[in-house]
């Protein structure tokens, strides 16, 4: 039995008629109507209630996961990446931003926390440390560790601009992913050249204040959470 968006009863091929429309099928906590019609006009909808569901998901998921200590971490910009990835909420989109210089690529996967918005504007930046490379648009569960905290200035204004440093959590075990990565002092003075060099080439100055701990993270996710974020 098919029912068709133009109200009018046809017969199907199985010699049956149905004038009642579509039922409504419920995705990813979205109301979507089945589309039926012209294959143009199919893939027209489907592009468009895609389009829909990715902005939905992305632009309502919380800081935090559920009542636990662990935040959502969307990921834009994979491990090895000699580029930078930026989320565009307007339109539900990973855009590419910026080419890094020859030779120099992303130390690991790099991403954002929804619903928050720093001092400069944009949702709170991640480094999640792990050892393979994780997709555009997954949605990490990540266990706070650090904060880089830090300055950032350019064109004589100065804002803090911290980098939170997370590691995965498996969703079904809430254990750390292996291999964990060592997070000790080399690595953590590695970090803090990566972004003293990626914000001088784009004529930034970049200064570390300090590392703090976990606690001092959690802590920078509350103090900066937004209802409606900016990514």
């Amino acid at each position: 039995m098919r029912a068709f968006g133009n109200g009018k009863v046809r017969k199907t091929a199985y010699g049956k008629v149905s004038s009642k429309p579509s039922p409504p099928v419920k995705v990813l906590g979205a109301w979507a109507y089945k589309v039926e019609g012209s294959p143009r006009r199919k893939r027209r909808e489907s592009i468009k209630t895609l389009k829909m569901l990715l902005q939905y998901d992305i632009a309502k998921l919380p800081a935090f996961h559920g009542r636990s200590r662990f935040v959502n971490i969307v990921v834009d910009t994979p491990k090895a990446s000699p580029y930078k990835l930026k989320y565009e909420a307007e339109t539900g989109i990973f855009r590419l931003h910026k080419a890094l210089p020859l030779g120099m690529v992303f130390p690991f996967n790099f991403g954002f926390v929804p619903r928050t918005l720093g001092e400069d504007g944009d949702a709170l930046d991640v480094l999640i440390i792990n050892d393979y490379i994780m997709p555009t648009g997954a949605v990490v569960l990540g266990q706070l560790i650090s904060v880089l905290e830090a300055t950032q200035r350019q064109e004589g204004h100065t804002q803090r601009n911290d980098r939170l440093i997370a590691i995965p959590i498996g969703l079904a075990s809430r254990k750390p992913m292996q291999p964990v990565v060592e997070f000790n002092s080399a690595l953590k003075k590695a970090i803090a050249d990566f972004f003293v060099k990626y914000n001088e080439l784009q004529g930034r100055t970049f200064r570390l204040i300090r590392y703090s701990g976990p606690l001092q993270a959690n802590r920078v996710v509350r103090r900066n959470l937004s209802p409606k974020g900016r990514t």
